[in-house]
């Protein structure tokens, strides 16, 4: 076996969808002859656990771990009820705005060393680094400029072009350094793996002095031996639709908040039978949308729990609800959710509420996998809904049935593409 150095600065016991795209690589890569080693931050540098996330890896697994300097100001306290101390915070931290490329950058710094010294006792043949935080990249360009190896960068966002940063002098004058960095990643990195082909499309145009084989794309999938042991899906005392994951940069819920509030003002009988559930972490203000007077005892919010119980909610859903509140013109129609790929191997319809013109959009309608509406769309959304009950009420709501079509989005598929990736720099 070859032996690869992941490094990533978030994995368990860090919680959240992100980390799932590297833990499926690590559990993979070494059925196709590549031995994983891992760098990543000390817990501490983590502000939500999932400590059952661990139960995944591999006790063969070596994982490094170092100290992420200043960890307590890593985020704002966004999760926090409005009060005076919460508001202090944010001012004392309102300096890592000034951070270039991120917050993250004091990691990736105290681990030159640990790096250096894994790559020479464990032999390391090749690097991965996995960003954001993009900061991961630059400690991946110290590496390869100091021990000549392989070095393959893997995006799981856009960078430069990140659509979800602030517009604002200090973030225009952010990104016109990050483009620099961005660069010297691009051009000393072995290999790009982009999660989407937009994404791909994007680094091609802007690099045209660079073959395009150097960029390829890895989407996000889902893992099929962690649906193996779910129960069949039954039909719920109520019409239960289920959404989960958080909403990051400008995301939103209240398009649907504000469907759902008319639906059930003009149609008081419906919400006898209506249960909606939240599952993951949410800010005040989303707090605030789901606590109305009129959603007692139909929305239901549950805190992020861990990724195995996040699948069984998913089951156990009527139907599933994606929101992707990003308009094409902020890059909406680029991105796919990463739960998306997990809703897609559940027989449940989704309701997708997303860009019309976007990628999104376009792998739903092919795999008719349910209906797809656009997401600031009320009255749309609204008869959506009420499509979906119809059905529910009925017994005649359409399952989604994965197809051969969803292979190619399968952990192990995807990792064999990596894996090949990685055979060809040698």
């Amino acid at each position: 076996m070859k032996k690869v150095l992941i490094i990533s600065y978030f994995f368990p016991p860090s919680g959240g969808g992100g980390i799932q795209r590297t833990l499926k690589f690590i559990k993979y890569l070494s059925k196709f002859n590549w031995q994983p080693f891992v760098l990543t931050s000390h817990q501490k540098g983590y502000c939500h656990l999932q400590k059952e996330e661990a139960n995944q890896i591999s006790k063969n697994i070596k994982i490094k771990r170092t100290l992420c300097p200043f960890y307590k100001f890593l985020t704002f306290p966004g999760f926090s009820k409005p009060n005076l101390k919460n508001f202090l915070l944010r001012i004392l931290k309102w300096p890592l705005l000034f951070f270039i490329p991120d917050q993250f950058m004091g990691w990736t710094l105290t681990s030159r060393l640990a790096g250096l010294k894994l790559i020479q006792e464990e032999k390391i043949d090749l690097i991965y680094t996995t960003g954001p935080p993009f900061s991961t990249h630059l400690l991946g360009n110290f590496l390869k400029k100091k021990t000549h190896l392989p070095w393959v960068a893997d995006f799981r966002d856009s960078w430069v072009t990140n659509q979800h940063l602030p517009q604002n002098i200090i973030f225009k004058i952010q990104r016109q350094i990050l483009k620099i960095y961005e660069k010297k990643v691009v051009q000393r990195a072995d290999m790009i793996i982009c999660n989407t082909k937009p994404m791909r499309q994007d680094f091609i145009q802007r690099y045209s002095n660079i073959k395009q084989d150097k960029f390829v794309t890895i989407t996000n999938g889902f893992d099929s031996e962690d649906f193996a042991n779910l129960k069949s899906k039954i039909k719920n005392a109520k019409f239960t639709l289920t959404y989960t994951g958080s909403f990051a940069g400008l995301q939103t819920p209240k398009f649907f908040i504000q469907a759902l509030k008319k639906l059930i003002i003009d149609q008081p009988d419906f919400k006898k039978n209506l249960l909606v559930q939240f599952i993951g972490n949410f800010s005040q203000d989303e707090q605030n949308l789901f606590q109305q007077p009129v959603f007692k005892n139909i929305v239901q919010v549950i805190p992020e729990t861990n990724y195995f119980s996040t699948l069984k909610y998913q089951r156990q859903a009527d139907v599933l609800l994606l929101i992707l509140s990003i308009s094409t013109d902020q890059g909406g129609d680029k991105i796919y959710c990463g739960k998306m790929f997990e809703y897609l191997n559940q027989p449940n319809p989704i309701l997708a509420l997303v860009p019309q013109l976007s990628i999104s959009a376009d792998l739903i309608k092919n795999l008719q996998a349910g209906p797809v509406v656009e997401f600031n769309n009320i009255q749309g959304i609204q008869q959506a809904i009420l499509n979906l009950y119809q059905q529910w009420q009925n017994d005649t709501l359409i399952r989604h049935l994965p197809t051969n079509k969803i292979k190619k989005f399968d952990r192990r598929y995807l990792t064999q593409h990596l894996s090949q990736i990685f055979d060809n720099l040698f």
